[in-house]
């Protein structure tokens, strides 16, 4: 079996598996159809709950926000259900209910940060968690709101790649090669580059609409994509990684499988 088929055998497992997944194409057209962005994009992750900032999540969902600095109490209203919830107590007052969470609102960097799943099914919404792709939407509207506790955004992650294989791509006359790479690779991937003279594909991966990716951890993101070319399929496996607080191209394998009847 040659290396390209067994790179796009590994690939298939992965997916099958959901290790790679892209956002459901029904949520994305269904968000396209507005001119209003209605995502979330700094959500966080912790004691595996999504939380998404007070005021976003307010904005989002239409409903009015009130905020006591004095009592750390946030207040949701919308339509005839309020929300109210103290920072560092795991109840919530919904109506006249007390809900207990298994959470507690926080504050971060002078931001409330509120447990999505609580707000969302409060007010009578179906929170569903993609894993993976770590993004949690609100189901039930039209368009889906979408809260992103990505360690790097999946757009920027693929900006970042495409901007890292265009600098390899012009290596060639460049007489500080380390330097020109430095901001953009590992130093294993640069000592890879200028060892091989840069990348060893023709292939405009860049122009793939829907890269399937994912999050292996906090500091990590794998983006996968392939390109038909009339007999088969090239495939481009990428790693990236975060140093510090930027994040680097670490790996770019490149393989190919053939269609076969």
């Amino acid at each position: 079996m040659s290396i390209g088929n067994k790179l796009r055998l590994s690939f298939i497992g992965l997916v099958a598996a959901g290790m790679f997944l892209q956002t459901p194409s029904y949520i994305v057209n269904a968000a396209s159809t507005e001119a209003v962005d209605r995502n979330i994009y700094d959500g966080k992750l912790q004691d595996g709950r999504v939380f998404a900032p007070l005021r976003s999540i307010g904005e989002k969902l239409d409903a009015k926000v009130t905020w006591s600095s004095q009592n750390k109490t946030a207040t949701l209203t919308k339509d005839d259900v309020t929300i109210v919830v103290k920072v560092g107590s795991k109840d919530m007052l919904v109506g006249d209910k007390t809900i207990h969470m298994d959470v507690i609102p926080q504050v971060e960097k002078g931001r409330t940060y509120l447990p999505l799943r609580y707000i969302g099914e409060a007010f009578g919404y179906h929170v569903n968690w993609y894993k993976n792709s770590r993004i949690a939407y609100l189901e039930d509207m039209v368009p889906y709101i979408g809260v992103y506790a990505q360690p790097i955004i999946d757009t920027e992650g693929f900006a970042l790649l495409n901007g890292a294989i265009s600098k390899a791509e012009n290596m060639a006359n460049v007489s500080q090669k380390r330097t020109y790479l430095k901001p953009y690779f590992t130093d294993i991937m640069i000592n890879s580059l200028i060892r091989e003279g840069g990348l060893n594909s023709t292939v405009r991966f860049q122009d793939v609409d829907t890269p399937m990716y994912f999050y292996p951890s906090d500091t990590t993101m794998k983006i996968y994509r392939e390109v038909f070319n009339g007999v088969g399929y090239d495939t481009e496996e990428s790693l990236l990684v975060k140093k510090g607080d930027h994040w680097l191209v670490s790996s770019i394998k490149y393989g190919f499988y053939e269609m076969r009847p």
